[in-house]
């Protein structure tokens, strides 16, 4: 059912006239025209349901910097057509998705101008197209056939087209070698090419030319070019292929490198000046630049005590833990696939080694479910599915030769791969291997003095006692080299602000002493950047850091990438580890060398996400950082993450992890958190699971016993966390009420209208769920239960959520409970003149729910979730300023937002209103998201609502998933806890219960 559809049977409005309408400009892309209705971007009542919601999705596209607005609509430019979702192209009614094959073949060398491509499109009847062009976007096969294209196809015709453009002068040995270069990549991205015998031979563009050194026996340095992607000896052993003038390629091995100008007057240079005499090394390493103008090795940065250089990726198996639950909730939750299934997507021998250490893992913990690469896979009622993996090596090692990944054996020197890479680090898993010092004798905090001089304002009681808490680890760092702590106070408390003037004070101490000024370094989640930026303006009169660099892509990451250095997720490996950090290949400017233009100026802030640090963590683990904040540090929950080990690997003098929830899932994340930050102040892992988690475990997860083990991890953490709650920080806070629609608990208080009985329509379609399930073969139960169950949390919001729905009856919002029971929320709230955020998961659930909103109320409801920028040109395009404008708007207003998108970091203290209308199956997520309204700064009263579904017969799921949330233990005494719901605890919805009418 297209979504279209969906709005028109959900709103009651079935207008047909008033459509946004496309036109297709071939030189920029899709122009969208919007109806004089909306055109003014104001809503005046007379679009139908379907115009809001494309006006709505064109807008999210704008805030995602994908689409721009002009005169009369939008325009979305043809490279960006191909990066929306699957519901954008069905709101527009644009061409179906192109399925065929690009069959394509080469004629000339790539030296000669006569150099062609030929390729035809094959479709899937089995019909073959000569003729074709690239129309805007869609791939055009006459008048009256085209095809929206996916981005890999896009890119593939794009180059077609290019390149049979060029002139017979154009067609140089690079032009053409770029080309294929292309056409390769298109390919890797998912382009279903055939590329005849350009299949096995790897063009590599490398956008600038490295150097690498070694010592002769002479005592010499010899320096050489470095290509990404081929070993140095190899490169080394082609050159003389250059020395004819009109040579652009150089065939290495089984690559084949293409060299633009610069890139070959690069090369030239490297070899002209090669060789560095014994007597003037030193004199080269003091002022390389004064021998070479190109980039080169820095040899003034190092390791962290912890790291030891790279080596190749392998997973740590840490056992499994009290509280390993399956996400069947999280984003699009699919059902475990079978291992069998796995099985035939693998295509190298390493993978499959992983994939079976994982099943025999399972097997010794008894478990039928493991993850592997973000996939659940289950193992349930087979024999033996470790034989099975033995069973399908041969397969593997012939479909790796037919792929080709096996093509570096046929290397010379098959000992150099380029395989996936990460930090050495001493892991303390099986032992202790790596300790601080965790003397506290001296350790008072109440000591400490800071100047308030620069501050913009005062602290609060609480913020001033956790700033001297902060100095005072500060200043033991310096007594003991390193050091570190865990800030885990309860979200909205002003952990910004205490870690900013915190590191401000200390800045100022090491200036004073005359020590050695360093970089400082935030690690956030990528919708908080703009936000650490924003705090250092709003802490202080004037930045008490050189400048802020936030190192993120779209920001001023390219200014600090070594052009062509290549990925640092994959190294050339000789051996098991690369400890010569020369060897290592480093992709941004590190060190002395590169002046004004490096990375690590001293007191300058760098802000960056956990993922550019997971992907440049070679570069980033050489600086030498005084302080490292890791802010909403359970994104280093798992110690077998690279971005976690990353994280370990970094060197600097202090490291602070700040989270209000230290523990997810289970006490492994309080461990890994503390290995990062105190290494060794809770032993290894394997004492840690010995000596807490297995008393959980024996105990059958007893709450008392829990309760115990958290108390002392507390004792044992010490002064190490802190943590404080709201409850007990802030005076005057204002109260928080939680209404819900069922028996009340605790702090919880009952209102009538959240009790969301089920119309018969979505009393039917949750029927017919529950009653496929009963009626299953018990051999497929398990699987059919887990996609059941998204089903049932679906119709629960609406039945018109549910794919499987086929109602031909029009729905409205009268056919769901939940529905009407959050539009008279929003009414009683409209009539106090009061904001709201609408929490929701389901995509398709806050597109549908924008449009009624817009419909019933004429507000413009902005949705917040995964899709939308974090940083952008246009500042009110990104998430803060979404919210700024939600913060200044007047009176009643609605905001939709994703609890996982957007339960971390951000300030909305104009709402004092939230409707959870889809709870998170984690408390302590849904917790983060409820607190976006109550924390500093609010001062209305703040009414959680949560609704609930309730059938008539049954025990419905968001009345088992309430039940459950509450029976989760919250250790707010201790280390503070709360566990995710399982899909196993969801189970027995289906057990037991009587058949009812089917639908």
């Amino acid at each position: 059912m297209k979504i279209t559809d969906l709005v028109r049977r959900l709103t009651g409005d079935v207008k047909e006239g008033l459509q946004v309408t496309w036109r297709t400009d071939p030189a920029e892309g899709v122009d969208f025209l919007l109806p004089d209705a909306l055109s003014s971007g104001e809503l005046k009542g007379e679009g139908s349901a379907v115009a809001i919601l494309q006006w709505a999705t064109l807008r999210s596209a704008e805030e995602a910097g994908l689409a721009v607005k002009n005169h009369s609509g939008y325009t979305v430019f043809s490279d960006d057509f191909s990066l929306f979702e699957p519901d954008f192209y069905d709101i527009f009614d644009f061409p179906v998705l192109f399925k065929g094959t690009i069959d394509v073949d080469f004629s000339g060398g790539l030296g000669q101008a006569e150099f062609t491509t030929n390729a035809t499109v094959e479709l899937t009847d089995g019909s073959r197209v000569r003729t074709f062009e690239l129309h805007g976007p869609f791939l055009s096969l006459g008048p009256n056939e085209r095809y929206r294209l996916n981005n890999a196809d896009y890119q593939a015709i794009k180059s077609l087209s290019s390149h049979r453009e060029l002139g017979a002068g154009q067609r140089s040995e690079y032009a053409n070698g770029l080309h294929v270069h292309e056409l390769q990549t298109a390919k890797n991205a998912g382009a279903q090419l055939r590329l005849a015998h350009f299949e096995k031979l790897p063009v590599v563009d490398p956008q600038s030319i490295g150097v690498v050194a070694e010592t002769t026996q002479s005592g010499d340095l010899l320096l050489s070019p470095a290509i990404p992607g081929t070993a140095p000896d190899a490169v080394r052993s082609r050159l003389q292929q250059l020395n004819k003038d009109s040579v652009d390629c150089l065939r290495v091995k089984n690559h084949l490198v293409i060299l633009k100008p610069e890139a070959r007057q690069a090369v030239e240079e490297v070899l002209t000046n090669g060789r560095i005499p014994k007597d003037q090394i030193a004199s080269f390493i003091k002022n390389p630049t004064a021998y070479i103008n190109a980039a080169m090795i820095d040899l003034d940065t190092g390791f962290s005590m912890r790291m030891h250089g790279a080596e190749r990726f392998e997973l740590r198996y840490f056992g499994e833990t009290e509280a390993e639950a399956q996400d069947w909730f999280g984003g699009e939750a699919t059902a475990p696939i079978v291992l069998h299934q796995a099985l035939t997507t693998i295509k190298d021998e390493a993978t499959l080694n992983e994939i079976k250490e994982r099943v025999e893992h399972a097997k010794a913990q008894c478990s039928d479910v493991f993850d592997f690469e973000g996939i659940k896979v289950s193992i349930e009622d087979m024999d033996d599915p470790v034989q099975l993996c033995e069973e399908m090596r041969p397969a593997v090692k012939d479909l790796s030769a037919k792929t080709g990944q096996d093509d570096e054996a046929e290397l010379d020197s098959p000992e150099l791969r380029e395989e996936r890479a990460t930090v050495a680090i001493d892991a303390n898993d099986e032992e202790t291997l790596i300790a601080g010092k965790f003397d506290l004798k001296k350790f008072d905090p109440s000591l400490q003095r800071f100047s308030k001089t620069n501050l913009a304002r005062s602290p609060f009681p609480h913020q001033e006692q956790g700033i001297r808490w902060l100095l005072a680890h500060m200043d033991r760092s310096q007594q003991y080299e390193t050091g570190g702590a865990l800030l885990a106070d309860d979200m909205g408390l002003g952990k910004t602000f205490m870690a900013l003037t915190a590191m401000a004070e200390w800045m100022s101490r090491i200036d004073a002493d005359g020590k050695t000024a360093k970089p400082h370094l935030i690690v956030a989640p990528v919708s908080l950047l703009e936000n650490w930026k924003n705090e250092v303006s709003l802490a202080f009169k004037r930045s008490p850091f050189s400048d802020i660099v936030v190192l993120q892509a779209g920001e001023s990451l390219k200014d600090f990438r070594e052009l062509g250095a290549g990925s640092e997720a994959r190294q050339v490996f000789s051996t098991d580890r690369i400890e010569d950090v020369n060897e290592i290949r480093h992709s941004l400017k590190i060190g002395s060398v590169y002046g004004d233009s490096r990375l690590d100026m001293p007191n300058r802030l760098v802000l960056t996400t956990y993922q550019t640090l997971r992907d440049y963590q070679f570069s980033l683990s050489r600086i030498d950082w005084g302080a490292v904040v890791f802010d909403e540090a359970q994104n280093i929950k798992n110690p077998n993450a690279l971005v976690t080990r990353a994280a370990k690997g970094l060197k600097s003098d202090f490291k602070l992890l700040a989270t209000g929830t230290p523990v997810e899932n289970s006490l492994k994340d309080f461990w890994c958190l503390m290995d990062t930050c105190t290494p060794g102040l809770m032993g290894s892992w394997q004492e840690f699971r010995a000596t807490y988690i297995q008393r959980i475990l024996e105990a059958d997860n007893e709450s008392n016993v829990k309760q115990e083990v958290g108390c002392e991890l507390k004792d044992r953490a010490g002064n190490f966390m802190l943590r404080r709650t709201k409850e007990g920080s802030l005076d005057g806070l204002p109260e928080k009420t939680l209404w819900i629609g069922t028996e009340p608990t605790g702090n919880e208080r009952y209102m009538e209208v959240l009790a969301a009985q089920m119309p018969e329509v979505q009393k039917l379609a949750y029927d017919e769920v529950v009653n496929g399930v009963r009626l299953t073969k018990a051999e497929d139960k398990r699987q059919v239960t887990l996609g059941a169950l998204q089903a049932l949390r679906s119709i629960c919001i609406h039945p018109a959520l549910n794919v499987k729905d086929r109602s031909p009856n029009q729905l409205s919002l009268d056919q769901s409970g939940k529905m009407m029971a959050a539009f008279a929320l929003l009414e009683d709230i409209k009539r106090r003149d009061e904001k709201v955020i609408i929490f929701l998961v389901n995509k398709r659930a806050q597109q549908l729910v924008s449009v009624a909103v817009q419909m019933r109320f004429g507000l413009q409801v902005d949705i917040i979730n995964g899709d939308t920028k974090t940083s952008s040109k246009n500042a009110d395009a990104t998430r803060q300023g979404i919210i700024n404008k939600f913060q200044s708007s007047l009176g009643f207003n609605v905001i939709i937002m994703s609890p996982i998108a957007a339960g971390v970091g951000l300030t909305v203290t104009a709402a004092n209103n939230v409707i959870h209308l889809e709870r998170h199956w984690n408390p302590a997520k849904e917790a983060q998201a409820t607190d976006r309204v109550y924390r500093i700064g609010q001062d209305k009263p703040v009414n959680v609502y949560l609704p609930v579904a309730i059938h008539p017969d049954l025990v419905s799921f968001d009345e088992r998933l309430n039940m459950l949330l509450r029976n989760k233990v919250d250790l707010s005494d201790a280390v503070v806890t709360v566990e995710t719901v399982s899909d196993n605890e969801m189970m027995n919805l289906f057990d037991g219960l009587p058949i009812g009418q089917l639908g």
